[in-house]
């Protein structure tokens, strides 16, 4: 409701009008988009993310910077089809889209997703991926700020490419909308666009503190720092940082330690090191200093103070562009972060041969939240886009009338049905697993999809014509699910849909372990994942690897499926003794989450289990 009542009601910066150039999808699809942008003549910028961090991304929609934004649930990302209604709506096949996305698990899986069903449907999409907090990666080094997805890590630095899911997006990443807005703005074709997006990724470092966490809407107000101390490098949801402190010294102190940070670790702070080193001025910098929500203006601009006196008084470094404001917050958290960009990124005027961001940062824009800053939100009273059509059907469950009378399309959907019950009665372990290492929603973001999968079995809207269609028609009906979870399975049974045979017939066991492997194939590619990084596919690699065995040597489909759980299960309590590699585990440190299994993993043994056991009764 808050996302909905947000997109519809904001005034133009000057308090008295509506923001004519700002429009919405209906509230199922959470899109905001400008209507003057044109998608004929210029290459489309999206970005978007989970709600609580206005005014990013739906206040930076208009002329100058994204053409389009798509909001999730608090702190959860938005869906694929939304994000995928939202490329479509804004992209002309000739100009192209450049997609900026935050570095989370969840965002880069739906966006993910959205993303290569654009690309199989003609469109031309480039990805960009951001994280700028240098807060958790190793000291002393010099790691980039994302741009490929990787988390930056730096060439040849094996320190770095460990830390590739911890460089996490925070407040730096909106001097890359910008920049990527204007590069667009100034009619550069795609290649170009998304080049200096990726300079300015690879040029930006950041990092934030906190006195306490946010309080989530409806919920008591975390209180893990106690009275007296603050966290350096706290993330946007209030993810556990590097170090917890006491505070003292006022804000000159918290400034003093956030940007002796920025000067130790990531891109900026290689790059004044090697100016240093050898004998050449230090590089021109931008700065921003984001409030995260709950810092009173007074605090703000004492911060914005601290920062400048620092940076150019007592670091002897040229900045050339400051800004200070709400750019990215986290509710109301109490704290700031502080971000610098190399204007000299290596990409600012050439599509990565060299250049300067300062014109693209000073190039004019006609957004709701006016750059450098100001509250702003979309206007009340406009009349809802329609979606576009090449996705009504796709995200409009409708009945698909009788199944075919087949004994496998009746054992199929009674083994949905038995996944769906087991894990909807594991929901409360897996929240609590989950809560080890974030905001304990696993657990009820997956029981969220085992309900629309029943609701969509109830109201014969799977398409079971052939197992394609089936693996298809499901990722549809769990659309709505978000998040980190939603993301995994839209791509698991993107992946899984690719491998199924045209006819149930002919669908044997040795088929159903082929889109197992194929749906944890996809999850790796667009995850960063891999076995042993305690994610679901130490659960899912094992059990496609156990089913193909069991399938080759003859057995039937009921054993098959039954050796896939036994080693899901295994995999999956094997996670107990983990460090994260990948997902929400590799945002927090390894103690958090020590002892216990991952609840993605725990989830896919429950869903396994449940399909062997139903299949087992069957065979009986």
């Amino acid at each position: 409701m808050c996302v909905n009542e947000f997109s519809r009601s904001a005034p133009s910066d000057s308090g008295t009008n509506p923001t004519p150039h700002l429009f919405f999808f209906p509230h199922q699809i959470k899109v905001v988009l400008s209507t003057s942008f044109s998608p004929s003549t210029h290459v489309s910028v999206i970005c978007g993310g989970g709600s609580g961090h206005e005014p990013f991304a739906t206040g930076y929609v208009g002329p100058g910077l994204l053409s389009a934004a798509v909001a999730g649930p608090t702190f959860a990302s938005p869906p694929a089809s939304a994000v995928r209604a939202a490329i479509h709506a804004v992209t002309d096949p000739q100009q192209g889209c450049l997609v900026l996305v935050m570095n989370y698990t969840g965002d880069r899986l739906q966006f993910g997703a959205a993303v290569e069903g654009a690309r199989a449907a003609g469109l031309p999409v480039e990805v960009v991926t951001m994280g700028d907090d240098v807060a958790l990666l190793p000291p002393g080094g010099g790691g980039g700020g994302g741009g490929e997805g990787k988390g930056g890590a730096a060439a040849g630095d094996p320190a770095y490419a460990k830390a590739r899911a911890g460089a996490r997006g925070i407040g730096g990443n909106m001097m890359v909308l910008k920049i990527a807005g204007a590069a667009a703005a100034l009619g550069k074709p795609l290649a170009e666009v998304a080049a200096a997006a990726r300079a300015a990724a690879a040029a930006v470092s950041s990092m934030g503190v906190a006195t306490c966490p946010c309080a989530m809407p409806g919920a008591d107000r975390p209180d893990r720092l106690g009275l007296g101390m603050m966290e350096l490098g706290m993330g946007l949801h209030g993810e556990p940082g590097a170090a917890v402190v006491p505070v003292a010294g006022g804000a000159g102190a918290a400034v003093e330690a956030v940007v002796a940070a920025l000067l130790d670790r990531g891109p900026v702070a290689a790059a004044v090191r090697a100016a240093r080193a050898a004998g050449r001025p230090p590089p021109r910098l931008a700065c921003l200093v984001n409030s995260l929500g709950g810092s009173a203006v007074l605090e703000v601009g004492a911060v914005t103070a601290a920062v400048l006196a620092e940076l150019t008084g007592r670091r002897g470094l040229p900045l050339e562009r400051l800004y200070s404001g709400v750019f990215a917050s986290s509710l109301d958290m109490r704290g700031f972060s502080v971000s610098l960009l190399l204007l000299e990124g290596g990409g600012g005027g050439g599509g990565g041969g060299g250049g300067d961001f300062l014109p693209f940062l000073d190039y004019p824009v006609d957004v709701a939240a006016p750059w450098p800053a100001s509250p702003a939100v979309v206007g009340a009273g406009k009349a809802a886009v329609p979606l576009p059509s090449a996705l009504v059907g796709a995200l409009s469950p409708r009945s698909r009338g009788p199944p075919p009378d087949s004994p496998s399309v009746a054992a199929f959907t009674a083994a949905l049905a038995a996944a769906a019950a087991a894990i909807k009665a594991a929901a409360p372990r897996l929240d609590a697993l989950d809560a080890r290492a974030g905001d304990g929603d696993c657990g009820a973001t997956l029981a969220a999809g085992a309900d629309a999968l029943e609701a969509a079995l109830a109201a014969a809207a799977i398409d079971l014509a052939t197992p394609q269609a089936a693996a298809q028609s499901i990722g549809a009906a769990l659309a709505g699910m978000g998040g980190t979870s939603g993301g995994l399975y839209s791509l698991f049974l993107a992946g899984a849909a690719g491998a199924l045979p045209a006819g149930w017939e002919a669908t044997a066991a040795g088929a159903w372990a082929g889109a197992l492997a194929a749906g944890a194939a996809a999850i790796s590619e667009h995850a960063g994942a891999s076995a042993g990084d305690r994610t679901m596919l130490d659960a899912l690699l094992p059990a496609a690897a156990a089913a193909a065995a069991a399938a080759t040597s003859g057995a039937p489909g009921p054993a098959v499926a039954a050796a896939a759980a036994a080693a899901a299960e295994a995999g999956a309590a094997a996670t107990s003794a983990m460090a994260g590699g990948a997902g929400r585990a590799a945002y927090v440190p390894a103690e958090a989450v020590r002892g216990e299994p991952d609840p993605g993993a725990i989830g896919v043994a429950t869903w396994l289990r449940g399909v062997a056991g139903e299949l087992g009764v069957r065979a009986a």
